[in-house]
């Protein structure tokens, strides 16, 4: 009986927070929907912690007691349709860091690079995947289904951008068409720190 009154409670709830959000959409901001994201989903493990010995079994005649199972995801389901205000704001914070990333560039130049050392790669795409990677561990707890799919449309954008808008600038004008490069060397010579940056950008992932 406990297990069956915590899971009207549940739907009760899910039905309250639908209406809620749902009349009041434009006031939703990523940080309240990630808060009570997170307050939600630790409820719903609270209640299956709680009732973790009263799954659904018949023994010597009893009812099926609760299965903790119908917990999970019981009541966060509801924020699922409004994720987009978690991807859209994902994808303005990768917009600014690109940005930020290109005015780092122009700021400092090369990075490091001694010759006879390998090719370093440019700074700014380690900090993008690791960007990436906290981003998609984050999404994948809030969601498991379009709104990943979503997220990953918002990372494949933000590549191109981030190859057109500071990869393929930093090439030397002379690296812009490697067929003649290649066919005639002698009339298109490229001086070393040329050199070193089409390396660094044939490296970067």
């Amino acid at each position: 009986m406990p297990g069956k009154i915590a899971n009207d409670f549940c739907k009760v709830t899910r039905k309250m927070l639908e209406k809620q959000m749902k009349n009041r959409v434009s006031e939703l901001d990523v940080k309240l929907l990630l808060f009570a994201i997170q307050k939600t989903q630790a409820f719903e493990k609270l209640l299956m912690e709680r009732f973790e010995m009263d799954e659904m079994s018949e023994v010597d005649g009893e009812e099926p007691k609760q299965d903790v199972e119908s917990f999970h995801n019981s009541i966060s389901q509801c924020f699922e349709q409004y994720l987009n205000v978690y991807i859209d704001s994902q994808d303005e914070n990768l917009v600014e860091l690109i940005e930020k990333f290109v005015v780092e560039m122009k700021d400092g130049g090369l990075p490091p690079y001694q010759v006879g050392d390998p090719a370093p790669l440019f700074p700014s795409s380690s900090d993008l995947f690791v960007f990436y990677k906290k981003c998609l561990v984050q999404c994948s707890q809030l969601s498991q289904g379009q709104a990943l799919v979503h997220l990953a449309n918002v990372f494949k954008n933000h590549l191109r951008h981030y190859h057109t808008t500071l990869l393929l600038p930093s090439l030397p004008s002379k690296a812009s068409g490697f067929s003649s490069l290649l066919k005639d060397k002698d009339n298109n010579k490229v001086v070393m720190p040329d050199v070193v940056m089409i390396c660094i950008v044939l490296c970067t992932p």
